[in-house]
Protein backbone atom coordinates (compact mmCIF):
# COMPACT_ATOMS: atom_id res chain seq x y z
CA UNK A 1 0.00 0.00 0.00
CA UNK A 2 2.47 2.50 1.12
CA UNK A 3 4.17 1.78 -2.72
CA UNK A 4 1.35 2.45 -4.16
CA UNK A 5 0.64 5.66 -2.54
CA UNK A 6 4.51 6.67 -3.54
CA UNK A 7 3.80 5.84 -7.00
CA UNK A 8 0.53 7.95 -7.07
CA UNK A 9 2.42 10.96 -5.54
CA UNK A 10 4.97 10.91 -7.98
CA UNK A 11 3.04 11.47 -11.02
CA UNK A 12 1.73 15.14 -9.39
CA UNK A 13 3.58 18.73 -9.96
CA UNK A 14 5.44 19.71 -6.70
CA UNK A 15 4.53 23.85 -6.52
CA UNK A 16 2.79 26.28 -7.38
CA UNK A 17 4.16 27.63 -10.26
CA UNK A 18 4.72 24.21 -11.95
CA UNK A 19 0.88 23.50 -11.38
CA UNK A 20 0.02 27.14 -12.34
CA UNK A 21 2.11 27.08 -15.83
CA UNK A 22 1.09 23.49 -16.36
CA UNK A 23 -3.02 25.00 -16.07
CA UNK A 24 -2.49 27.81 -18.44
CA UNK A 25 -0.51 25.73 -21.08
CA UNK A 26 -3.84 23.56 -20.99
CA UNK A 27 -6.13 26.44 -21.33
CA UNK A 28 -7.38 26.49 -18.05
CA UNK A 29 -8.02 29.93 -16.62
CA UNK A 30 -10.69 30.39 -13.58
CA UNK A 31 -8.67 28.04 -11.42
CA UNK A 32 -7.63 28.32 -7.89
CA UNK A 33 -4.18 26.34 -6.69
CA UNK A 34 -5.49 25.03 -2.70
CA UNK A 35 -2.86 25.34 -0.13
CA UNK A 36 -2.50 21.25 -0.59
CA UNK A 37 -1.93 21.98 -3.81
CA UNK A 38 -5.55 20.72 -5.04
CA UNK A 39 -7.19 22.45 -8.21
CA UNK A 40 -10.55 24.01 -8.21
CA UNK A 41 -11.80 25.27 -11.58
CA UNK A 42 -14.79 27.67 -11.48
CA UNK A 43 -16.69 26.62 -14.94
CA UNK A 44 -16.02 23.64 -17.51
CA UNK A 45 -12.57 22.27 -18.95
CA UNK A 46 -12.10 20.18 -21.63
CA UNK A 47 -8.31 18.07 -22.01
CA UNK A 48 -8.16 15.87 -25.30
CA UNK A 49 -4.00 15.36 -25.76
CA UNK A 50 -1.78 12.53 -24.85
CA UNK A 51 -1.98 12.22 -21.52
CA UNK A 52 -1.39 8.86 -19.87
CA UNK A 53 -2.24 10.34 -16.03
CA UNK A 54 -3.36 13.53 -14.51
CA UNK A 55 -0.45 15.71 -13.37
CA UNK A 56 -2.27 17.53 -11.15
CA UNK A 57 -4.70 16.57 -8.68
CA UNK A 58 -8.36 18.26 -9.11
CA UNK A 59 -10.53 19.23 -6.59
CA UNK A 60 -14.03 20.73 -7.47
CA UNK A 61 -15.11 21.41 -11.10
CA UNK A 62 -18.33 23.34 -11.11
CA UNK A 63 -18.72 22.96 -14.83
CA UNK A 64 -17.95 19.79 -16.80
CA UNK A 65 -14.60 17.80 -16.12
CA UNK A 66 -14.03 15.90 -19.70
CA UNK A 67 -10.65 14.24 -20.71
CA UNK A 68 -11.61 11.53 -23.43
CA UNK A 69 -9.38 10.44 -26.09
CA UNK A 70 -6.39 10.93 -23.99
CA UNK A 71 -4.71 7.07 -23.95
CA UNK A 72 -5.23 8.10 -20.54
CA UNK A 73 -4.73 4.93 -17.38
CA UNK A 74 -5.96 6.03 -14.40
CA UNK A 75 -8.07 8.77 -13.54
CA UNK A 76 -6.30 9.26 -9.78
CA UNK A 77 -6.57 12.97 -9.70
CA UNK A 78 -10.01 13.91 -10.78
CA UNK A 79 -11.86 15.97 -9.50
CA UNK A 80 -13.49 14.51 -6.54
CA UNK A 81 -17.11 16.88 -7.06
CA UNK A 82 -18.36 17.47 -10.53
CA UNK A 83 -21.10 20.53 -10.85
CA UNK A 84 -22.23 19.11 -14.44
CA UNK A 85 -20.86 16.27 -16.70
CA UNK A 86 -17.60 13.87 -16.19
CA UNK A 87 -16.65 12.15 -19.58
CA UNK A 88 -13.29 9.89 -19.86
CA UNK A 89 -14.12 8.09 -22.77
CA UNK A 90 -12.27 6.55 -25.58
CA UNK A 91 -8.87 6.05 -23.35
CA UNK A 92 -7.19 2.66 -21.69
CA UNK A 93 -8.71 2.94 -18.28
CA UNK A 94 -9.33 -0.55 -16.43
CA UNK A 95 -10.52 0.93 -12.85
CA UNK A 96 -13.20 3.82 -11.90
CA UNK A 97 -10.52 4.31 -8.95
CA UNK A 98 -9.53 8.06 -8.41
CA UNK A 99 -12.95 9.63 -10.46
CA UNK A 100 -15.35 11.67 -8.72
CA UNK A 101 -17.65 10.89 -6.18
CA UNK A 102 -20.55 13.48 -7.35
CA UNK A 103 -21.76 14.28 -10.71
CA UNK A 104 -24.40 16.93 -10.72
CA UNK A 105 -25.64 15.71 -14.48
CA UNK A 106 -24.35 12.84 -16.71
CA UNK A 107 -21.38 10.48 -16.02
CA UNK A 108 -19.98 8.73 -19.17
CA UNK A 109 -16.85 6.21 -19.45
CA UNK A 110 -17.36 4.56 -22.94
CA UNK A 111 -15.08 2.73 -25.01
CA UNK A 112 -12.42 1.91 -22.07
CA UNK A 113 -11.50 -1.06 -20.47
CA UNK A 114 -13.41 -1.63 -17.32
CA UNK A 115 -14.14 -4.26 -15.29
CA UNK A 116 -16.36 -3.41 -12.54
CA UNK A 117 -18.19 -0.57 -11.72
CA UNK A 118 -16.73 -0.03 -7.88
CA UNK A 119 -16.09 3.51 -7.30
CA UNK A 120 -18.24 5.20 -9.20
CA UNK A 121 -21.08 7.46 -7.39
CA UNK A 122 -24.19 6.03 -6.16
CA UNK A 123 -26.42 8.70 -7.48
CA UNK A 124 -26.28 9.84 -11.21
CA UNK A 125 -28.74 13.38 -12.05
CA UNK A 126 -28.16 12.59 -15.69
CA UNK A 127 -27.15 9.84 -17.95
CA UNK A 128 -25.07 6.88 -16.70
CA UNK A 129 -23.24 5.71 -20.01
CA UNK A 130 -20.93 2.68 -19.44
CA UNK A 131 -20.89 1.22 -22.89
CA UNK A 132 -17.78 -0.40 -24.99
CA UNK A 133 -15.80 -1.92 -22.12
CA UNK A 134 -15.86 -5.27 -20.15
CA UNK A 135 -18.20 -5.15 -17.41
CA UNK A 136 -19.72 -8.71 -16.61
CA UNK A 137 -21.90 -7.17 -14.37
CA UNK A 138 -23.78 -4.41 -12.92
CA UNK A 139 -22.80 -4.63 -9.10
CA UNK A 140 -21.27 -1.98 -7.25
CA UNK A 141 -23.01 0.92 -9.85
CA UNK A 142 -25.21 3.74 -9.36
CA UNK A 143 -28.55 2.73 -7.12
CA UNK A 144 -30.29 6.01 -9.05
CA UNK A 145 -30.33 7.00 -12.41
CA UNK A 146 -32.52 10.12 -13.51
CA UNK A 147 -31.60 9.92 -17.01
CA UNK A 148 -30.53 7.10 -19.29
CA UNK A 149 -28.85 4.34 -18.52
CA UNK A 150 -26.61 2.84 -21.16
CA UNK A 151 -24.12 -0.39 -20.71
CA UNK A 152 -24.70 -1.92 -24.24
CA UNK A 153 -21.55 -3.74 -25.96
CA UNK A 154 -19.66 -4.97 -22.90
CA UNK A 155 -19.74 -8.71 -21.60
CA UNK A 156 -22.54 -8.71 -19.47
CA UNK A 157 -24.16 -12.07 -18.12
CA UNK A 158 -26.40 -10.90 -16.02
CA UNK A 159 -28.04 -7.47 -14.86
CA UNK A 160 -27.40 -7.64 -11.57
CA UNK A 161 -26.79 -4.51 -10.03
CA UNK A 162 -28.92 -2.77 -11.98
CA UNK A 163 -31.00 0.57 -10.43
CA UNK A 164 -34.96 -0.89 -10.17
CA UNK A 165 -35.70 2.61 -11.58
CA UNK A 166 -34.54 4.59 -14.72
CA UNK A 167 -35.78 8.07 -15.03
CA UNK A 168 -34.39 8.11 -19.07
CA UNK A 169 -33.54 5.01 -21.41
CA UNK A 170 -32.43 1.62 -20.90
CA UNK A 171 -30.05 -0.41 -23.49
CA UNK A 172 -28.44 -3.34 -22.31
CA UNK A 173 -28.35 -4.52 -26.40
CA UNK A 174 -24.95 -6.37 -28.03
CA UNK A 175 -24.23 -8.21 -24.43
CA UNK A 176 -24.33 -12.20 -23.22
CA UNK A 177 -27.55 -12.12 -21.30
CA UNK A 178 -30.01 -15.04 -21.06
CA UNK A 179 -32.00 -13.11 -19.10
CA UNK A 180 -33.50 -10.13 -17.82
CA UNK A 181 -34.01 -10.74 -14.59
CA UNK A 182 -32.46 -7.88 -11.80
CA UNK A 183 -32.88 -5.31 -14.75
CA UNK A 184 -35.00 -1.98 -13.76
CA UNK A 185 -38.80 -2.78 -12.97
CA UNK A 186 -39.33 1.10 -14.29
CA UNK A 187 -37.49 2.73 -17.60
CA UNK A 188 -38.77 6.21 -18.45
CA UNK A 189 -38.00 5.98 -21.98
CA UNK A 190 -37.34 3.35 -24.66
CA UNK A 191 -35.84 -0.30 -23.30
CA UNK A 192 -33.56 -1.62 -25.86
CA UNK A 193 -32.05 -5.38 -25.23
CA UNK A 194 -31.24 -7.12 -28.79
CA UNK A 195 -28.51 -8.79 -29.98
CA UNK A 196 -28.20 -11.03 -26.74
CA UNK A 197 -28.93 -14.56 -26.14
CA UNK A 198 -31.96 -13.74 -24.81
CA UNK A 199 -34.49 -17.01 -24.06
CA UNK A 200 -37.63 -14.61 -23.05
CA UNK A 201 -38.36 -11.44 -22.10
CA UNK A 202 -39.55 -12.77 -18.92
CA UNK A 203 -38.44 -10.05 -16.11
CA UNK A 204 -38.91 -7.44 -18.35
CA UNK A 205 -39.37 -4.31 -16.85
CA UNK A 206 -43.35 -3.70 -15.92
CA UNK A 207 -43.00 0.28 -17.48
CA UNK A 208 -41.47 1.57 -20.26
CA UNK A 209 -41.91 4.76 -21.04
CA UNK A 210 -41.24 4.92 -25.01
CA UNK A 211 -40.85 1.94 -27.49
CA UNK A 212 -39.40 -1.44 -26.33
CA UNK A 213 -36.68 -2.80 -29.08
CA UNK A 214 -35.49 -6.26 -29.12
CA UNK A 215 -35.34 -9.36 -31.26
CA UNK A 216 -37.71 -10.32 -33.44
CA UNK A 217 -37.48 -14.25 -32.10
CA UNK A 218 -37.91 -12.77 -28.18
CA UNK A 219 -41.57 -11.92 -29.19
CA UNK A 220 -42.76 -15.39 -29.26
CA UNK A 221 -44.95 -16.18 -26.34
CA UNK A 222 -44.56 -12.50 -25.08
CA UNK A 223 -48.14 -11.25 -23.79
CA UNK A 224 -47.87 -7.22 -24.11
CA UNK A 225 -50.71 -6.89 -21.82
CA UNK A 226 -48.49 -8.64 -19.14
CA UNK A 227 -46.70 -4.54 -18.74
CA UNK A 228 -47.29 -1.26 -19.49
CA UNK A 229 -45.42 0.10 -22.67
CA UNK A 230 -45.11 3.74 -23.87
CA UNK A 231 -46.33 2.74 -27.99
CA UNK A 232 -44.37 0.28 -30.00
CA UNK A 233 -42.20 -2.80 -30.29
CA UNK A 234 -39.47 -2.48 -32.42
CA UNK A 235 -37.78 -6.12 -33.54
CA UNK A 236 -34.60 -6.99 -35.75
CA UNK A 237 -33.86 -9.93 -37.38
CA UNK A 238 -30.51 -10.20 -38.10
CA UNK A 239 -30.84 -13.57 -40.25
CA UNK A 240 -33.15 -11.19 -42.70
CA UNK A 241 -31.84 -8.07 -42.25
CA UNK A 242 -35.26 -6.82 -41.72
CA UNK A 243 -36.37 -4.55 -38.97
CA UNK A 244 -40.17 -4.71 -37.85
CA UNK A 245 -42.16 -1.98 -36.19
CA UNK A 246 -45.25 -2.79 -34.24
CA UNK A 247 -47.96 -0.11 -32.71
CA UNK A 248 -49.18 -0.93 -29.28
CA UNK A 249 -53.13 -0.44 -29.51
CA UNK A 250 -54.19 -1.13 -25.39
Amino acid sequence: MKLTRLVEESQFLKTHEEIEAWLKKNYVRRFTINDDLTVDIDGSVTFDGYMRKLPVRFGKVSGSFRISSCRLVSLIGCPREVGEDFSCCDNELESLEGGPIFVGESYSFSQNRITSLEHSPREIFGTFDCDSNLLRTLENGPREVAGGYNCSYNRLETLKGAPVEIGGFFDCSGNDLTTLKYGPREVGGFYKCSKNNLESLDFIAKEIGNSLICDNRNLENFKTNSINIGNTIITYDDEQGSTYRYDIDY
